[in-house]
């Protein structure tokens, strides 16, 4: 089973990136927290992951996670202070977790 939690919500203002299309979107970061089933040198340890949502005002919603990046909560949330203060998109997600630890 996982869980999540969330951690921080951000709102952003399109008008200040896109003239076309202006709009507000929301984006909501998750920690998941699930055990680990797939390793047998961490087998029933809590393992950590992320979940990127993206909600805009036409009800359009968009969602990324990766499972099962660290043992550590809290390297985990280190990655998601950088996420948030980047005001990473869902769509982003897996490249910018590739350019931080080479997922």
């Amino acid at each position: 089973m996982i869980k999540k939690y969330l951690q921080r919500k951000i709102n952003i203002n399109t008008d200040d990136t896109n003239e076309e299309r202006k709009e507000m979107m929301e984006i909501e970061y998750y920690l998941l927290e699930s055990e680990s089933s797939d390793f047998d040198e961490i087998y029933g340890q809590k393992v950590y992951g992320i979940e990127i949502i993206k909600k805009t005002q036409e009800d359009e919603i968009e969602s990324e996670f990766v499972r099962n990046l660290s043992t550590s909560a809290d390297s985990v949330n280190s990655i998601l202070d950088k996420m948030v203060k980047n005001s990473v998109t869902p769509v982003a997600l897996p490249f910018v977790l590739d350019d931080l630890i080479g997922v």
